[in-house]
């Protein structure tokens, strides 16, 4: 007859597990000295596996929607200014510049030609950069942009700052939509380019953030001097224009450091799309990890149940029942629920966090081990019991 405890067996022994991996999370993200690992830990995702499968076994599809325009070469305002005229004589729907003028040049032909660009087109957005940050009230209290913008209002302009979780954290996940620059909540650059494009107000302005959706794209990329060879690649296209091999305009994404002008590219791919990497609820995905990781004790279990029941070799019976085999049967495990989570991401959008549920299962033979110990308590207070 089974005693109380052991109806609860396979609960007990997952919450033990869970415990086990709360209790190394919470020395490794409060001890100072493991703070580099935390950060590490931190900035790891479920998503970057998703995305690394999707790079290793198909193709990148071919964007229809964005063309990237390599302004690297140019280095005169006024040849930056040619090369804008020459994308806008070709139709775009909207225009991205992925570049701040700052200040007066002593080329002021160059000066006058790039304002008279941005004075005559009402489908270019310029970039310009958020600073002077307000933690206490949570607001941008400075910007930095082109000599031309003597507010961010005038010409269409739109923030480039990208967010990120915390100090430390330099991979770039997410969009911005809006936020707060002197208490007024202005428009991000995406946010500008894509209701430019949509001619409507397809992205609401708020202070959230948009997950960017990282599937690997090709975006047509043309060199600023020949996109007059190109105008299939430009009539009624989102054009962004900026540098392509600037060594410092490079972003840490879950595909490696690409450029800037790339990273808005992915941005502005992911909006029109509407293809935004949802997330499950957090107690629902606690939820789910608990009882995948109580169920792949049930199967484990059993699998050892049975090997002791139908091995008469002891060697064989010993070996199949070993740390090593059941270690690699939850290896295989974690791999198929891996796969299933990479088939919802990439047929549905939807990234499901398995890494609680994936610790939780290495330290399974640990809350066996701390269930025995605790049988092995409860029936010694019931001998002595029934001896009183």
């Amino acid at each position: 007859m089974k005693r109380p405890i052991e109806y609860y067996k396979y609960p007990i022994v997952t919450a033990i597990a869970f415990l086990v991996v709360g209790f190394y999370a919470l020395v490794t993200f409060n001890l100072s000295f493991m703070g580099p690992v935390a950060r590490a830990l931190k900035s790891i995702q479920m998503t970057d596996v998703y995305y690394q499968i999707s790079q290793g076994t198909s193709d990148p599809d071919s964007s229809h929607l964005v063309t990237l325009v390599d302004m690297t070469e140019l280095i005169e305002r006024r040849d930056l200014a040619e090369a804008l005229e020459d994308i806008m004589s070709l139709s775009p729907k909207a225009v991205g510049v992925d570049m701040i003028f700052q200040g007066l040049k002593a080329d002021t032909l160059g000066d006058e030609m790039i304002r008279m660009v941005a004075e005559s087109y009402d489908n270019i957005t310029f970039s310009y950069e958020l600073m002077a940050f307000d933690a206490n009230n949570q607001k941008y209290t400075d910007v930095r942009s082109s000599f031309f913008a003597p507010t961010p209002e005038y010409p269409l302009q739109g923030f480039t700052n990208m967010p990120r979780r915390d100090l430390y954290d330099d991979m770039k996940r997410v969009v911005a939509v809006g936020r707060n620059l002197n208490d007024t909540i202005v428009p991000s650059f995406i946010t500008q380019v894509v209701n430019t494009y949509t001619g409507e107000e397809t992205v609401k302005l708020s202070e959230k953030n948009i997950n960017i959706n990282f599937h690997p794209m090709r975006f047509p990329t043309i060199n600023a001097k020949e996109v007059l060879e190109h105008p299939e690649l430009i009539e009624d296209r989102v054009v962004l224009f900026g540098a392509m091999k600037d060594a410092v305009d490079r972003h840490y994404t879950p595909l490696g450091k690409i450029p800037g002008v790339e990273l808005l590219a992915y941005s502005v791919q992911t909006v029109v799309d509407q293809k935004e990497i949802k997330s499950l609820p957090q107690w629902l995905m606690w939820v789910i990890s608990f009882l995948l990781t109580m169920f792949t004790h049930w199967w484990t279990q059993g699998w050892i149940e049975y090997q002791n029941r139908v091995r008469k070799n002891p060697f064989a019976r010993v070996f199949m029942t070993s740390l090593m085999v059941i270690g690699f049967l939850r290896f295989l495990w974690m791999a198929v629920l891996t796969g299933i989570g990479y088939l919802l991401f990439n047929f549905f959008d939807l990234s499901v966090n398995f890494g609680w549920a994936f610790s939780a299962i290495c330290f399974l033979t640990t809350g066996q081990g701390f269930y025995n110990v605790l049988v092995a308590k409860h029936n010694e207070e019931k001998k002595v019991n029934v001896t009183k």
